[in-house]
């Protein structure tokens, strides 16, 4: 079971939506926040690189870092949580994939990510068991 999707935000705005023809970069990072919102509601965490603070964006946790890059927040947010088998980092870079999952949290790469968005008939349990199947793979889990 996956608690939070922690997501790095640039990462995955730019393996997917660079190409969107929406303009500027807050239009792209506000379709993409919701487009996340839509599939797994209050159940993740955009960090991007940037001095605007932290807080709530249009109902999703969203923080910009101010001292510190994206890659290394999401490296100290692991270290500091004591469950971190219930973490997902959704992430293309290969540094904060290895050492996110030395820590015991798991990855998901950011095509990946985008491909669990819910069929319109597929209920919310079903997705939540489908996300599970698709980790337990990547983790060579067996029941």
């Amino acid at each position: 079971m996956i608690l939070i999707y922690l997501i790095d935000g640039y990462n995955l705005l730019f393996s997917k939506y660079n190409a969107h023809p929406a303009e500027g970069l807050e239009q792209k990072r506000e379709l993409l926040i919701k487009y996340v919102k839509n599939i797994f509601g209050a159940n993740a965490i955009f960090v991007f690189d940037g001095k605007f603070g932290m807080g709530t964006y249009a109902n999703k946790h969203v923080i910009f870092t101010k001292s510190m890059s994206a890659d290394n927040y999401i490296k100290k947010y692991v270290e500091k949580q004591k469950n971190r088998e219930l973490i997902c980092v959704v992430t293309d870079d290969r540094e904060i994939r290895d050492y996110v999952k030395s820590l015991g949290a798991k990855v998901m790469w950011t095509s990946d990510f985008i491909r669990l968005k819910p069929a319109k008939k597929r209920s919310k349990k079903k997705f939540e068991q489908e996300v599970n199947e698709y980790l337990k793979k990547q983790w060579h889990i067996e029941e």
